[in-house]
């Protein structure tokens, strides 16, 4: 597949905003974060409804769930602050950075075979905290395939950006495996090319 950008967004900026949405972040390789200055993610709401979602045809995307480039383009660490854009990075970052150092869990997904990642779930708000640790984040629509691999999609936006979510204020481990299954079957489907009943995958839950 040459990529794509899938249309499931389109109703975001009708929705009613909260003061806070939630993204799912993982990686594909150890050292992502210091080459590119960002990671990829999803909306974790979006993930969750993908249980259920099939397309009619191998090019129909509409509903599929877009990946997103999660960048901190001031920081050129998870463990230093950068006034103004940053407080207690290190905090919200902290099991991941140290992720395989003793803590048996990995954030490196494959999208391939039972899950060995977890995912790190981040909270978005739209305003900076007074207090507590923060960081500032901006959210690209992003795209996967064999060619050029993971990657932003240059001056696309994600909705979430648009709507104003600006500020990770908190994180934590998601290891549930039905996420975790779900985060694996979407990667695939934009690396690999859409599934759709009848293909024989080696992972039967899908």
């Amino acid at each position: 597949m040459d990529g794509f950008m899938p249309n499931f967004h389109s109703d975001h900026d009708l929705q009613k905003k909260q003061e806070t949405a939630k993204l799912y972040l993982w990686t594909y390789d150890a050292d992502e974060f210091e080459d590119n200055r960002y990671l990829p993610a999803v909306d974790a709401d979006e993930l969750k409804a993908f249980e259920n979602w099939q397309p009619n045809n191998r090019d129909d995307d509409s509903g599929l769930p877009g990946l997103i480039a999660a960048e901190l383009p001031y920081h050129k660490s998870l463990q230093r602050d950068v006034k103004d854009r940053s407080r207690d990075i290190s905090k919200l970052f902290d099991v991941f950075v140290n992720a395989d150092n003793g803590s048996g869990i990995s954030f490196c997904m494959f999208y391939e075979g039972d899950p060995e990642h977890v995912l790190l779930e981040a909270t978005l708000s739209l305003t900076k905290p007074i207090t507590g640790p923060f960081v500032e984040v901006k959210l690209i629509t992003a795209m996967h395939n064999q060619v050029d691999n993971f990657h932003p999609w240059p001056g696309k936006p994600h909705p979430l950006y648009q709507q104003g979510y600006r500020y990770i204020v908190s994180t934590r481990v998601e290891d549930n495996p039905k996420i975790l299954r779900l985060s694996q079957r979407l990667d695939r489907n934009h690396a690999l090319g859409l599934e759709v009943d009848g293909d024989d995958l080696d992972d039967e839950d899908f």
